[in-house]
């Protein structure tokens, strides 16, 4: 993903670039955050790509990069940040989803199964936290 610069003024904001489909690059980029910041207290997950061709027209490689980031993306950034607000018992997660995970539209069938995956993965994640 190509990131430019953000201008800000009188503003404390910091990024890292980091493709989050990729847990390798998901677990540096927590440690680099975690070195310089401190372990964060909320984690916003909001990845997503949408390819836009009927189910027939997807190739493997479509569904497979869909999956990855609108999906799996939720997994490792929850896997790199989740254990220290476990252990400190603070923190919260914003999950960013999509209408379509629950109610399908033509011409987006991956899209929206990877969609409802990141609901129903939320909504058992905060079954096996309340158990903490």
């Amino acid at each position: 993903l190509d990131v430019n610069p953000i201008v800000t003024e009188n503003y404390n904001i910091v990024y890292y670039k980091c493709d989050v489909s990729k847990w390798e690059e998901v677990e540096a980029v927590q440690k680099r955050i975690v070195e310089e910041l401190g372990h964060p207290t909320i984690i916003t997950n909001n990845a997503g790509v949408v390819q836009g061709k009927l189910l027939l027209d997807l190739t493997p490689e479509d569904v497979k990069r869909t999956f990855d980031v609108n999906t799996l993306a939720h997994f490792w950034v929850l896997k790199a940040f989740l254990p220290e607000m476990i252990k400190q018992r603070a923190g919260h997660v914003i999950t960013v989803a999509s209408v379509t995970g629950l109610i399908g539209i033509a011409q987006m069938t991956d899209y929206n199964a990877s969609k409802a995956a990141v609901i129903s993965l939320h909504e058992s994640l905060r079954y096996e936290l309340d158990k903490r």
